[in-house]
């Protein structure tokens, strides 16, 4: 709680602006400010501000990539089946390696004494 009201302390609106206009950050400014006890007009005006610069670079991306995205749409064609592929292998040798080390740990505890 002393490091919120901190933060706020030292970054105050500009942290509630920028922390709304960055993704995965916007999820933890609510909290933040509410912990800090944020007044509610200043958290409103400094989220729909954040937000707003968020949607409009959002819709300016959309808007000048669109004719970029079809051009590598078309060239990235099939390489969903190959990123799929990679993942499965990665997901595979992953689960064959965590069964490895777990069978190393297990040879290598100590057998419990007989009873």
């Amino acid at each position: 709680m002393r490091w919120t009201e901190a933060w706020f302390a030292k970054y105050g609106d500009a942290g509630n602006l920028i922390g709304h206009a960055l993704p995965g950050v916007r999820s933890f400014t609510s909290f933040l400010a509410g912990i800090a006890r944020i007044g509610v007009r200043r958290y409103v005006s400094f989220t729909a501000l954040g937000s707003g610069i968020w949607n409009v670079a959002l819709a300016l991306a959309g808007f000048y990539l669109l004719t970029g995205w079809f051009a590598f749409a078309q060239g990235a064609e099939g390489i969903d089946l190959v990123l799929l592929l990679a993942a499965i292998t990665v997901a595979l040798g992953y689960i064959h390696w965590r069964k490895r080390v777990s069978g190393v740990r297990e040879t290598a505890s100590p057998s419990p004494p007989p009873k």
